[in-house]
């Protein structure tokens, strides 16, 4: 076995996550239609959003492109004892913002 890399190697996750921008930019752009776009000086309120949009499909396809010829991690174990020990403060500070406030909920979320 050598641990050659193969001409046509990618790396899945880089590659669906920088699919994923694309998609969301896509949607955003189709969306930014809907609006008056205006012009560079006078800009209407799809104008920004549309911007944006073009940014998050460009970003998207350099990390495509980057995914390509790079091979993926291994797989590892899950992280259990470090999901046990963070996991928790979110909820916490989820299911007692309400009851308690703001302020004593991120107190009381730091101390876990």
């Amino acid at each position: 076995m050598s641990s050659q890399k193969n001409s046509r190697d990618v790396n899945k996750i880089d590659a669906a996550a920088g699919l994923l921008f694309v998609a969301l930019g896509l949607i955003f752009a189709y969306q930014s239609y809907t609006m008056e776009l205006g012009t560079a000086l006078r800009m209407g309120p799809g104008f920004f959003p549309l911007f944006l949009a073009g940014l998050l499909i460009f970003l998207g396809a350099l990390v495509v492109v980057s995914a390509i010829n790079k091979s993926g991690e291994a797989y590892g174990q899950n992280a259990w004892r470090g999901l046990g020990v963070i996991l928790p403060a979110p909820v916490f500070f989820g299911l007692t913002v309400r009851g308690r406030g703001f302020v004593p909920a991120i107190c009381f979320t730091t101390l876990i």
